[in-house]
């Protein structure tokens, strides 16, 4: 009997896994190009069974399981190199089951662990924070795409921070020179790594200053080639605050590196979640690094990546810093969720961070940051998050990231330039 996969991952491709087991059949996985999906195992009396990217199964029996998407998911499983004599609908399939409740052989446990955290206690610190600060949609697609959560509440104990993803900085030292790179990774003439101790000590410190962020996501450049990464990632997994206060590690990687075997077992050892940004050829070992991963049982996305947007403003940007309303609009606007700890200082997001890194702003800019180490750190980042608008004269050098800006502004992937680029500063 041949296997079957079944796409995407839903309750209707969840009602058809138990209904194709106890029939027999051999159901391998369900598909989803979720990313936050990936990587989960959906556990039952029927059998586990994993959320996988769309991956190299060719000769498998493909059944979609959603019918209002029919057509697109079809459309992306021919992309991805599979046949139309292998995929079908889940309306082919008719089974005589009446006097079996499917919905009795559901493990809603296990849903809930991959649509939440797998961690319960987690699970209650995330919905207090959550209710508290009342946060506006909790589908992360939604999420990003819609209106933004609140990062922040106050109540009786003081001020209170929670947030969707904190970047911790290992390095500007990349294996691609992508001319885009919305980090600027591609002006950094001395790319370097960051001290090691210092990444400890700013990890502590946010964790003395926040209640939860839903990820701590570790980024570069590229961070398999930073030479203490196993230092530090073992070191977030046993710092004190870290079972209590974050939902995922998580490490983004351009697939161009295999890393070493005791990088693979201190990943699986500190339930270390990884991020593939795949483009195309130029993550030349994704298929080897996703073997890898298997191997080592080890929790893998893949974010398929087909267009950027070009974040970055070309022109002299101190008329719009100066025009408050204007400043004021954009970061209003701007959806990004990709707040930046750097050697001592909190950004907004990577791309700020890259512009103080790079001097790259006149000197009349004020900082765009917060000192995580000042004494009144907590009261000064309230204001940075209500978006005070001193803050973000910076961003009149970026063309913002909302979502009216990524219905538009494409461009190609990962287009690499020879050497590094120099900055036109103003």
């Amino acid at each position: 009997m041949e296997d079957i996969i079944l796409t995407p991952f839903c309750f209707e491709s969840i009602i058809m896994y138990h209904k194709l087991r106890l029939q027999g059949y051999n159901v391998i996985s369900f598909f989803d190009r979720n990313i936050y999906l990936q990587g989960k195992i959906y556990k039952s009396i029927d059998g586990d069974c994993r959320v996988e990217y769309p991956w190299r199964c060719f000769s498998s029996k493909v059944i979609i399981c959603k019918n209002e998407y029919k057509d697109e998911i079809m459309e992306q499983m021919l992309s991805f190199g599979y046949s139309n004599s292998n995929i079908c609908f889940v309306n082919d399939f008719n089974f005589e089951m009446s006097n079996i409740n499917i919905w009795r052989r559901v493990n809603v446990d296990s849903l809930y662990d991959i649509w939440g955290y797998s961690d319960g206690q987690k699970i209650i610190n995330l919905k207090k924070h959550i209710r508290l600060a009342n946060i506006i949609k909790e589908n992360r697609q939604e999420q990003f795409w819609g209106q933004r959560r609140e990062e922040y509440y106050i109540d009786n104990d003081g001020i209170h921070f929670i947030f969707y993803r904190l970047e911790i900085d290992l390095t500007s030292r990349c294996t691609l020179k992508c001319k885009k790179c919305c980090n600027m990774m591609q002006y950094y003439q001395n790319p370097k790594d960051i001290n090691v101790e210092t990444i400890k000590n700013d990890y502590s410190r946010m964790m003395e200053i926040i209640d939860w962020t839903d990820d701590i996501m570790l980024i570069g450049g590229e961070p398999f080639l930073y030479g203490q990464l196993r230092e530090i990632v073992e070191y977030i997994f046993h710092e004190k605050n870290t079972s209590e206060k974050v939902g995922v590690i998580r490490i983004v990687t351009n697939g161009t590196i295999i890393p070493s075997e005791d990088i693979f077992e201190t990943f699986s050892k500190c339930n270390v979640h990884v991020l593939i940004s795949n483009y195309g050829l130029r993550s030349r070992n994704i298929n080897k690094l996703i073997d890898e991963l298997v191997k080592h049982n080890i929790n893998y996305a893949v974010q398929d990546t087909t267009q950027w947007c070009d974040v970055e403003q070309y022109v002299d940007g101190i008329e719009e810093a100066n025009d408050i309303n204007f400043i004021k609009n954009k970061i209003d606007d701007c959806i990004t969720l990709c707040r930046t700890i750097d050697s001592g200082k909190f950004y907004m997001c990577a791309h700020l961070k890259s512009l103080n890194d790079l001097q790259a702003l006149p000197s009349e800019i004020p900082k765009c940051y917060i000192d995580i180490y000042e004494s009144n750190v907590k009261e000064s980042l309230l204001k940075y998050l209500k978006r005070d608008v001193h803050y973000f004269k910076a961003c009149a050098w970026c063309n913002g990231c909302s979502k009216d800006m990524w219905d538009g502004m494409k461009i190609s992937v990962a287009e690499q330039t020879s050497k590094p680029l120099e900055y036109v500063k103003y």
